[in-house]
């Protein structure tokens, strides 16, 4: 029996408890982030609201009450970026306490059409589930929601389309988002006054950077699909 480990640390961890057949195969999550981010996909409704916009700012998975303080509180502080957020919860308690949060115009995405005019619209929210992985292409930056409990949400989402990511405190369960913050591209934020000053730092030459590591990351993590099923193959 051979067990199939993500990385080095788990590796040893397994090591010293005795596990000694333990192989390094990688992430299989990147692959799945890799194809997705390939694939091709068109929203007409968030398309004609990028449309209107210098750049676009993705909150995904806002979880909790922290996030959303900081999200909002960013967006609030500045009102000529727009924003796209994807709550993690989309009843109507939720949706309306987003709104409720923003100063400026927010619109549902189910009350969006292809006759809507985005152009006093600052955020548009995502009240469903399932496209946020696809979202993210629209996106410049993205805040990743979670981090504030034990269960951050997917870094490695964003991360495949080279997007300069931020996320809340509670890290210690991933290694990626460790790996993201060594690599440059990622930071921790704990209020919206920290995400503004990170978003500020990011700019010009430094975003190029940023989203070249990025992309660099994730392509560097992908391919451990094919070896674990080659493995498993024998």
């Amino acid at each position: 029996k051979t067990f199939m480990v993500i990385n080095e640390e788990t590796k040893r961890n397994m090591n010293r408890m005795g596990f000694t057949n333990c192989q390094q195969e990688g992430d299989p999550l990147f692959d799945n982030a890799l194809l997705i981010a390939s694939n091709d996909y068109r929203n007409q409704i968030i398309e004609q609201f990028c449309e209107t916009a210098s750049e676009v700012f993705v909150g995904g998975s806002i979880n909790d009450i922290n996030d959303l303080n900081i999200i909002t509180g960013f967006a609030n502080r500045q009102p000529k970026l727009k924003f796209i957020i994807a709550p993690h919860e989309i009843s109507k308690e939720s949706l309306h306490r987003i709104q409720a949060h923003l100063e400026g115009r927010s619109l549902l995405y189910s009350d969006c059409t292809a006759d809507t005019d985005f152009t006093s619209v600052q955020t548009i929210i995502i009240d469903y589930i399932g496209d946020l992985s696809r979202i993210y292409r629209y996106g410049r930056y993205a805040y990743v929601g979670g981090g504030f409990t034990p269960f951050l949400h997917s870094v490695i989402e964003p991360v495949a389309y080279g997007l300069p990511i931020s996320f809340g405190p509670n890290i210690y369960r991933k290694a990626t988002p460790h790996q993201m913050i060594d690599r440059g591209f990622a930071a921790i934020v704990t209020t919206d006054r920290e995400l503004e000053q990170w978003y500020c730092n990011t700019r010009g030459t430094a975003y190029d950077d940023m989203h070249a590591a990025a992309l660099r990351y994730a392509k560097e993590n992908g391919g451990s699909t094919q070896s674990i099923v080659k493995t498993i193959l024998g």
